[in-house]
């Protein structure tokens, strides 16, 4: 069995390949829960946090979701994608 560190487990290995980001870092802190609104618009779809400390915005509805998750649980941001948004 493979052992896994936090955010590793946040994941399958099929949700890791859907967010198109080469690197991320944690960021804010404090103990306060982050929640994450996901709105779709005409091209896709926005992320905003509602500390005010992230927004994103992604073509793929799965990226999103997935986006979404990785920073209410670690409170991360995209660092750098592995391609450009359209």
């Amino acid at each position: 069995m493979e052992e896994t560190i936090g955010y590793e487990a946040l994941f399958s290995s099929e949700e890791w390949e859907s967010v198109d980001i080469v690197d991320w870092e944690p960021h804010g802190g404090g103990g306060v829960k982050h929640t994450v609104t996901v709105v779709a618009v005409d091209d896709g779809y926005q992320l905003g946090c509602d500390q005010g400390d992230f927004f994103d915005h992604v073509s793929d509805v799965r990226c999103a979701a997935n986006l979404k998750r990785l920073h209410e649980e670690f409170e991360a941001v995209v660092v750098e994608r592995t391609r450009l948004e359209r």
